[in-house]
């Protein structure tokens, strides 16, 4: 198999393929790396005169590559391309992350957030999952194993050598500036957390589901018979609603405190009751209705919190229906559903 590709030795060793820089030549004529940078980073890269047409008004320096049956090329992040089929092909592409090119993801997950619709055709949406997969694997390989990554960094060569031996397999050597400026680049991103997922803005489906419920409330009502409470016809669904998903957030996060005690985890081990509990404070915080049946802390002394959150818990878990399902009319009766009928 032959390979093309735009990087230099250190791609290649992330792929684990022993072949030294004078078997991966860069193909003629392509831009070089420093270039790929000084154009990528900048915010402008692809502004108004970028034409994905082809008519090329910043001047880049446009090249033609023609891959045959067997190659195989390998691009760094950021670089716009153009795909022609003079005849029938089938293709088979994707990405990876290289330690080696962190600044370039970093640059281009920039550049797509901002202006997509321009430059890509495919979103990665795990993007940040993979990001952080990463970190932790860094985590355990760093500071965890931290005698032995200092080993393998004194064992390094502190300068860059053709065969590769500055290199830390799968981790940064921190003796480079152009490690540490990958490393946080890299950590940068992470640090963003959601602001660069797309997901997070996506309110469409948040204000359909609003614009329904008004619909339905508008146009339907619950009647409680053979019982009493204190709502009326018309408020007494939309309250019930109401609380309803406080009920369905209360055992969520009782659930994962009973959970805890046993020493079980969720797939990933950050989400704790107390995260749990935060992120729901923090999406709640602007719905006073919600707010006003949501358990208050009983605040704090001295900085700390003056309970734990099983105290918390504890506080007000007596009586809660330990079920996600809808609850029961009171007393014995039954709920009937009434369409409004609108003279």
């Amino acid at each position: 198999m032959r390979i093309a590709t735009l990087e230099s030795i250190k791609i290649a060793n992330c792929l684990e393929l022993p072949l030294p820089p004078s078997d991966v030549h860069p193909p003629e004529g392509i831009c070089t790396k420093e270039r790929a940078d000084s154009e990528g980073l900048h915010v402008e890269a692809f502004g108004d005169e970028f034409d994905v047409d082809g008519n090329n008004g910043q001047n880049w320096a446009l090249y033609g590559l023609l891959l045959e049956p067997g190659n195989l090329l390998i691009t760094p992040p950021c670089t716009p391309h153009l795909v022609l089929t003079p005849e029938a092909s089938i293709c088979h592409g994707g990405h990876f992350y290289s330690f080696q090119s962190m600044a370039q993801t970093s640059y281009s997950l920039y550049q797509n957030f901002v202006a997509a619709k321009l430059l890509t055709n495919t979103i990665d949406y795990n993007a940040l999952d993979c990001l952080c997969s990463i970190a932790h694997f860094w985590y355990n390989k760093i500071c965890i194993q931290s005698g032995t990554y200092l080993s393998n960094l004194k064992q390094a060569s502190d300068n860059v050598q053709s065969e590769g031996s500055d290199i830390i397999p799968h981790c940064p050597n921190f003796m480079f500036l152009k490690d540490l400026i990958e490393f946080f680049s890299f950590s940068n991103v992470i640090k963003f957390g959601t602001i660069l997922d797309v997901q997070r803005y996506r309110q469409e489906s948040g204000k359909y589901q609003k614009v329904i419920e008004q619909w339905v409330f508008k146009h339907f009502q619950l009647e409680l018979i053979g019982s009493h409470d204190s709502l009326d016809s018309k408020s007494r669904l939309p309250t019930l609603c109401t609380q309803y998903l406080c009920q369905l957030v209360k055992v969520l996060v009782y659930h994962k405190v009973m959970v805890e005690k046993h020493g079980i985890n969720a797939e990933d081990e950050t989400v704790t009751a107390v995260a749990l509990k935060e992120a729901i404070e923090e999406d709640f915080a602007n719905d006073s209705h919600f707010m006003s049946l949501w358990p208050a802390d009983r605040g704090k002394k001295g900085g700390k919190k003056v309970e734990s959150i099983e105290e918390w818990v504890l506080g007000w878990s007596d009586g809660l229906p330990q079920t996600y399902a809808w609850p029961d009319a009171p007393d014995r009766g039954h709920y009937v559903v009434r369409q409004v009928k609108f003279l």
